[in-house]
């Protein structure tokens, strides 16, 4: 793993953050977590990185997995007081050597709404 890391994108750029520990409100929902790498683009976006040691996940549950980075996103954007569009997202994959960025991980409104369903589908 340790060689696949320096042959990765990551591995000549220097964080500006690590082990960030963040939390916002998401509806209803207090999110809580911790980043596990903050870059800033030369541009002067945000891109956040959460390694990954174990395989790439299918599709499915890749979509479910965003969820988390989109949380990650929205609570940089607040904690910078920056546009969410101007916060990149992605996991790196170390196993199989791949940067995965989901392209719809949308705004806060979206987010919300995907909270709220998961809240209404698991109340009795």
């Amino acid at each position: 793993m340790v060689a696949t890391f320096k042959a990765s994108e990551w591995a000549d750029r220097s964080p500006a953050f690590v082990e960030v520990p963040v939390e916002t409100r998401v509806g209803d929902v207090v999110v809580r977590g911790r980043i596990d790498a903050v870059f800033q683009d030369a541009d002067g976006r945000w891109d956040l990185v959460d390694w990954k040691t174990g395989r790439r996940p299918s599709a499915a549950q890749l979509r479910a997995k965003s969820v988390q980075l989109a949380a990650y996103r929205l609570a940089w954007a607040r904690l910078k007081g920056v546009a969410v569009e101007d916060v990149r997202a992605a996991f790196f994959y170390v196993a199989d050597n791949q940067v995965v960025r989901p392209h719809d991980l949308g705004t806060a409104e979206e987010l919300e709404q995907i909270v709220t369903a998961a809240l209404d589908v698991s109340a009795p």
